[in-house]
């Protein structure tokens, strides 16, 4: 999480000291892990379809700033490996969460992710049609009235069916960060197809997030402080610029990015996941039930909206 923070903050300023984080982290990588090591989806490193998706993207990091192939085979076979273990014909398709199969998950958007990005750098069009195929589904079985997605689908509907607006700060039904990331994938589909449904369906995300995903006036880190920031540097760059997409939405991300600035961040410069504030304490949610300041993973997805927002410097 603190490399994808640290990937928009790169690409604001280009230091170099940045991009040899990177080429030190993919050192590290090489010399503490074998390829089989890194391909086990259930196994240690990647228990769920959410740890395959999101170390396979950092992987793909890896490899964009450092080109070693070591690091684009790591996310193409766990990315495999997540397909293959968890993707299945039960509820009409779509990807369980992991091997209690309990739920199908929205979660899966980080695999979705990683394959479209392994087919635009190796041309593996099986596996972007399997990618594909988990996003139908989801478009199919998650999508919800007032345009946001369920985060569990299970074996009798919808996790929380019974209460579609239990939307709150450390607990929800559904999760700020995967419907970002649905956002994107209509973009990124409008992109390459130029087909205008996806372009509908990406304007559709944006506006559900800001009638149901906000709380004063800023986005709300509603169900996981530790990977909600994930898709901001993409959100910014695919959706915030999509033709016809509201203005609003890119006042509401700098109002968050700055109130997290102001509001969450700890005298030691880290950031906690009350986007409101406070950063810690018992004013927290997200501290009080241990997602704190003080780990990678919350100061690291808080971090992202951040660097994110430098990237819309200078554009209208």
């Amino acid at each position: 999480m603190l490399l994808f923070a640290t990937d928009g903050l790169y690409e604001a300023t280009k230091d170099p000291v940045l991009l040899r984080r990177y080429q030190l982290e993919m050192a590290r990588l090489k010399k503490v892990y074998t390829k089989e090591d890194l391909a086990e989806a259930g196994g240690n490193i990647s228990r769920g379809c959410d740890d395959c998706g999101w170390n396979g993207m950092f992987y793909l990091l890896l490899y964009k700033r450092t080109g070693d192939r070591f690091a684009l085979d790591a996310a193409t076979n766990i990315t495999r490996a997540a397909f293959d273990r968890w993707v299945d014909n039960e509820l009409g398709g779509g990807m369980w969460y992991n091997d209690e199969r309990k739920a199908k998950s929205l979660y899966s958007v980080g695999n979705i992710t990683c394959a479209l990005d392994i087919y635009e750098a190796s041309g593996d069009k099986a596996l972007r049609d399997k990618a594909i195929a988990c996003y139908d589904w989801i478009e199919s079985h998650m999508l919800r009235p007032d345009g946001i997605y369920w985060c569990d689908i299970e074996r009798e509907g919808p996790a929380g069916k019974e209460r579609p607006d239990d939307i709150h700060e450390a607990g929800s039904v559904t999760h700020l960060g995967c419907n970002m990331a649905m956002g994107i994938l209509h973009a990124r589909l409008y992109k390459t197809t130029g087909d205008a449904k996806y372009l509908k369906r990406a304007i559709r995300t944006a506006e559900g997030i800001s009638r149901k995903i906000v709380k004063n006036g800023i986005y709300l880190d509603d169900r996981d402080a530790w990977c909600s920031g994930t898709f901001a540097k993409q959100w910014v760059e695919l959706v915030l610029t999509l033709p016809g997409i509201d203005p609003k939405h890119r006042a509401l991300f700098l109002k968050t990015a700055d109130s997290i600035y102001k509001n969450a961040r700890t005298g030691d410069g880290c950031y906690g996941g009350s986007f409101g504030g406070p950063c810690d304490g018992p004013g927290s949610r997200w501290d009080l039930i241990g997602s704190r300041a003080q780990q990678a993973m919350t100061t690291g997805s808080s971090a992202c909206f951040i660097t994110a927002a430098a990237l819309t410097e200078g554009k209208k």
